[in-house]
């Protein structure tokens, strides 16, 4: 056993990985004002669990990271957590103090860089994770243990006559499920990732990721989330060159995604949600914020003192909007840089084949145009799932010209 830690990195990964997940579930379990020397149980769980996964780590005997896309991954995703960290200070903005285990993560992984076995083995880990969070959730709520998070009065009869609603009425599930993680689009794009991580694995394994994943998109009922786990497949469709997807003709993928887009788009041209406010009060409402700080954004302060739609909301419901309202021009150029690292790499590997790191990107950067779930800031598993997809797909890239010296050799 002690040899099996110190010859693999998917223990300190997966121990990391269960915090992020483990954290924000505590959340939904634990509903009252909870303190543990003065911080939730969320921040103690995230914090503790990460100190197993240090302790894992210093067991794991790997080495420094070679690969140059990898150094640019984990660098620029450095870069981006200290751009955004060195604003949030200007502004005097609040935070808990896990946010300082992310750039600690990223200099564990360039100390200690994991092979891409690994990475994809520890993100299948977390595909699963998510699962488990997911259906605990609807189990406790199917059977009366628990009752669902809050809706504001008069929601659930708005989605019940705007939005596709195929399984409202099962137990536990009445308009949109709502999730352990405080809104439906959280939950959606949970299910997403497991939807996509399951087809992308496609192995007898992976069904039950992709039954709860689909399951969950269904209950869910988000459009982003549909739309990105389409995308996610889409991408596995289109690169994929295992099996019987080698003999595809690339013009049949492109016309079955066409297909399955335009049937999408008619399916949510039926719906009378629009996007919901998006385009006509929200991104308005933060646009007209950028003149009073271009560069350096006006923090989640600044958010919070704007009053109004702009409190309301919290967020810009838009990643690139969001970055640059909160952190300015500044801000946006460091995550368009890492977006271009991050993407870059990853469709490198689906050119060649390897479609998972793409297609996890993929569901991440479609969901996010409507609607933000991390700040780049915080340790979360949106931002981990993204940086150990890129990094898997670096770190798949650099092996296979060894893979391939190996094979020619007598």
């Amino acid at each position: 056993m002690l040899g099996y830690f110190r010859s693999s990195a998917v223990p300190f990964l997966a121990a990391a990985f269960l915090g992020v997940v483990a954290g924000p579930f505590s959340t939904y379990l634990i509903r009252e004002d909870v303190r543990l020397r003065g911080q939730p149980p969320y921040i103690v769980l995230v914090l503790v669990l990460f100190a197993v996964a240090f302790a894992l780590w210093l067991l794991y005997r790997g080495r420094p990271v070679t690969s140059r896309a990898a150094r640019l991954v984990l660098a620029g995703a450095g870069l981006l957590w200290l751009s955004n960290m060195a604003a949030s200070l200007v502004h005097g903005d609040p935070f808990n103090h896990t946010v300082w285990l992310m750039p600690i993560f990223l200099v564990m992984l360039t100390i200690k860089c994991p092979s891409w076995i690994d990475l994809r083995s520890a993100l299948v880990a977390l595909a699963y994770l998510l699962a488990a969070m997911l259906t605990t959730a609807y189990v406790v709520e199917a059977l009366g243990v628990m009752d669902p998070l809050y809706l504001p009065e008069g929601i659930t009869e708005f989605q019940q006559s705007q939005y596709w609603l195929p399984l409202d009425g099962l137990p536990g599930i009445d308009g949109r499920w709502t999730g352990p993680l405080g809104h439906n689009t959280r939950a959606g794009l949970a299910a997403a990732f497991i939807f996509v991580i399951g087809i992308a694995r496609w192995a007898p394994r992976s069904i039950p990721l992709i039954a709860i994943g689909a399951f969950f998109l269904l209950a869910t009922s988000v459009r982003a989330s549909y739309l990105s786990a389409l995308a996610g497949v889409g991408i596995v469709l289109l690169f994929s060159q295992r099996g019987h997807m080698s003999r595809i003709p690339v013009w049949v993928r492109w016309l079955v995604i066409l297909a399955l887009t335009v049937l999408v788009g008619i399916g949510f041209a039926l719906t009378g949600a629009g996007l919901t406010g998006r385009d006509t009060t929200i991104w308005p409402a933060f646009a007209d914020l950028i003149p009073d700080s271009p560069f350096i954004g006006i923090g989640a302060s600044g958010i919070q003192e704007a009053g109004g739609t702009v409190a309301i909301s919290g967020d810009a419901h838009n990643l690139f909007l969001d970055q640059l309202v909160r952190y300015g021009a500044i801000g946006l150029l460091v995550l368009v840089f890492f977006g271009a690292i991050v993407a870059i790499t990853s469709f490198r590997a689906a050119n060649k084949g390897f479609t998972l790191p793409a297609a996890v990107l993929t569901v991440y950067v479609i969901a996010s145009q409507t609607d933000i779930q991390n700040d780049w800031l915080s340790f979360s598993y949106q931002s981990l799932i993204v940086i150990t997809g890129s990094l898997l797909a670096a770190q798949w890239l650099d092996s296979r010209p060894r893979v391939n010296e190996t094979a020619s050799k007598p």
